[in-house]
């Protein structure tokens, strides 16, 4: 039995929101326990769970009732307690990090740069290599501005502080020098209570950006402003670029090879 059949005019790359990677699974993942231990079948809601797919001829898969000659395979999901940086988006996560405020979120562009620069993004006519040169040109404006023009907050410079993690040198330049004593000021009777906190208030301030803080930047981020930085907010808002639900892959492309009374598992499971 042949399924209705569809005509293509267009194919639209993106990144899959939580909302669309639990919408393409069939089960969540919430167990993290792979066999039964009175009967050694797979754990239900585990990433071995029968509706998965299948990865043995003589099993019938859970959810389409096929065999595995003609079962794909089908895709789960687990949510993530909080989010985490996304490993691919994350020079990416930096960039917008550094073009946006990080108080309300809106590209620090003045409103003649911000109308000049999204008039020429939405041109029709506009290539590849133009639009990339435009954003390279938001970009560069935004790391040369220090107090956000829509809320006057200061904002320094975002920059890579380790393995998946993200630095804002929020006084790093010299014009902010005042501002950076007036904010140890505020710390000076909690240094002067306790001593071991001194230490602290004599380095340099930066502000580490977790991704909780990271995702609650983004989930502000209007539209107009992911236009200025060349995406589609459609299909690529910067929220989207932290992992908050995770897809598993179906168990066809991970099979359990049994061997000596167990099984091997494989180095995705």
């Amino acid at each position: 039995m042949q399924g209705p059949k569809y005509e293509s005019h267009c194919i639209q790359f993106g990144v899959p929101s939580p909302h669309e990677i639990r919408q393409a699974a069939e089960v969540e993942i919430n167990q993290r326990d792979l066999y039964l231990a009175e009967n050694h079948k797979p754990v239900p809601h585990g990433v071995l769970d029968p509706r998965l797919g299948i990865s043995k001829n003589s099993d019938t898969c859970a959810t389409c009732g096929q065999h595995m000659s003609e079962c794909v395979g089908h895709w789960g999901y687990f949510n993530l307690r909080v989010p985490v940086f996304h490993l691919g988006y994350f020079k990416m996560t930096q960039t917008i990090l550094q073009n946006i405020c990080k108080s309300c979120s809106r590209v620090m562009l003045g409103e003649s740069d911000r109308r000049t620069y999204l008039g020429y993004l939405r041109k029709a006519d506009i290539d590849g290599v133009q639009t990339r040169a435009l954003i390279k040109k938001v970009n560069d404006l935004c790391k040369k501005v220090t107090d956000c023009p829509y809320c006057s907050e200061t904002n320094g410079v975002v920059k890579k502080g380790g393995p998946l993690k993200i630095i804002h040198d929020k006084y790093r330049q010299k014009r902010t020098a005042q501002e950076q004593e007036e904010f140890r000021g505020t710390l000076a009777n909690a240094a002067e209570a306790d001593p071991q906190l001194k230490m602290f208030v004599s380095r340099e301030y930066s502000e580490e950006m977790t991704p909780q803080r990271v995702l609650e930047l983004f989930n502000s981020i209007k539209d107009e402003e992911c236009e200025l930085m060349g995406l589609n907010p459609s299909c690529s808002h910067p929220r989207t670029f932290l992992w908050t639900s995770i897809p598993v892959p179906p168990v066809c492309i991970r099979p359990s090879v049994a061997q000596d009374g167990a099984s091997n598992e494989d180095d995705l499971t």
